[in-house]
Parts: C-alpha cells; structure tokens; sequence
C-alpha cells in the first residue's frame, strides 16, 4: 500500500481556483495511479483537512466552519474519490490541530471542542457517502481523552492510526502508547506508524512487534511508515532504509 499526497498537487476538476502550476490533470494521475497498481500497489489518496495542515486549500483554509469551507470539501472529496476509483480508505488527516502548533506562523487558528468534532463528523461522512472509508491519526484524542469525552465522539467506522517513533513503549510515561492501548480497549481498528525520522531505523519493526503481542490482531489492519522527508535525492539514502524497514516488519507479523 502507498499513498498519495496530492495537496495542490492535483488538479481538481470541480475547484480550478485551488490549482497552482504543474497540478496534474485527472488522466496524468490516472496514469501514475495504473502505473503503480501495475507493479502491485494498492494506491490511496491522501489529504489532510487539519487546521495545521490546510494550505493546499488556500484561500477556504481561512474559513473553517463556514458553508463555503463545507462545500469545498466535499467537492474535492468527490473528486478524489472518483479519480481513484472508490479507494477502500481516505486519509483526512486532521492531525496537529492546537493553536500551539501555530506558534510561529502569522496566522493561527484550530477549531475546539464541539465544532471540531462537528468537522470531523462533516468530512467523515462525505467520505463515507462516496464509498471509502476515513483514516485519521490520533492527535486531537491523546490528550485529554476522558475528559474530551473523546471515545464518545469518535465513530467505530473511522480508521485509526496511532503513531510512536522512539524507542522505549511505557504506557505509564508516554502518551502515545497510553493511546494506542486506550483505542485497542475501546474497540477501533488501527494501521500504527512507525518512522525513521528521528533515526530509530527499526522503528516500524519494534512498533509492529509491540502492538503484535499486546493488542487485537482482529483490528490491527496492517503497519505504515511515514518517512516525514521530501521526496528528493538528498534524502534517497533515508527514503531506502524506510521502505526496507517496513519488509522487515512485515516479514516478522507474517512469520
């Protein structure tokens, strides 16, 4: 499985106006979607509708919440889907969402309580309405859970993905492990990411063996790797260990 991060980087029929030079057409991502799918990947699209992570829609990423911000996303939602062909699963991101994420940025803004579980319920279920499934990371229910009523919220239907980098799995000292246990105890299905970000090059192999002998393997639905580097020759080296890093992993759940 691969995903697409396509940003701006698409075209997107139904929103000329979020194009910018070089978006490809539908049939030059159509191309690169049979090209991959011919070589054995199952390809995904990837946007992210996060405060933090929103330029890609310009000038609607300053009008959160508003009719025009909800018509938009479902435009491109539909035209992704279409492009893709109905993937199995869509990922929205909405990751980072705090104002403290914005600390150095001119403009600074995240939706809270209500509305942003109001948003999030609004994109999962255009998703849904035009045939994928949502997948989004954990960030907005790792702190606070309890008290943010967060599992309440949170439908079963939408894909989880908890994500730890290091070295060290403590749910006594480290959020993000305390979570991953919390959404196995809850219920939900989960694709954990491990990443060679922060140089810990076995790190998707530690996290699968981790969440291989502690959780559900009913709900655990596979592993990801995001690598968090650009796809450039500077970083070639690194990208290559990220992959071999994940069929290291995937040799040791399937053995």
């Amino acid at each position: 499985m691969v995903f697409i991060d396509l940003g701006e980087a698409y075209a997107y029929p139904s929103h000329p106006e979020l194009w910018v030079k070089g978006s490809w057409p539908i049939e030059k991502l159509q191309a690169e979607l049979a090209r991959l799918r011919g070589m054995g990947f199952e390809v995904l699209p990837k946007l992210n509708f996060s405060a933090s992570h929103c330029a890609w829609l310009k000038d609607y990423a300053r009008m959160l919440s508003t009719p025009d911000y909800y018509r938009v996303c479902a435009d491109v939602i539909r035209d992704v889907v279409a492009a893709f062909g109905r993937p199995r699963l869509f990922h929205i991101g909405m990751d980072e969402e705090r104002i403290t994420h914005h600390k150095c940025c001119s403009y600074a803004c995240a939706r809270q309580g209500e509305l942003w579980w109001h948003d999030l319920d609004f994109i999962r279920r255009e998703v849904e309405k035009n045939g994928s499934r949502a997948w989004m990371w954990i960030d907005h229910i790792a702190e606070k859970a309890a008290e943010n009523q967060a599992y309440d919220h949170l439908p079963k239907e939408v894909m989880m993905s908890p994500w730890y980098y290091h070295l060290v799995f403590d749910p006594a000292k480290t959020w993000e492990v305390r979570v991953m246990h919390e959404l196995d105890a809850h219920g939900y299905d989960l694709i954990p990411c491990g990443s060679i970000c922060y140089f810990d090059n076995d790190s998707v192999e530690r996290l699968s063996a981790y969440c291989e002998a502690h959780f559900d393997r009913t709900r655990l639905h596979g592993y990801l790797n995001a690598p968090w580097l650009e796809m450039n020759a500077f970083f070639r080296d690194r990208l290559i260990l990220a992959g071999e890093s994940v069929g290291r992993a995937r040799k040791a759940v399937e053995g």
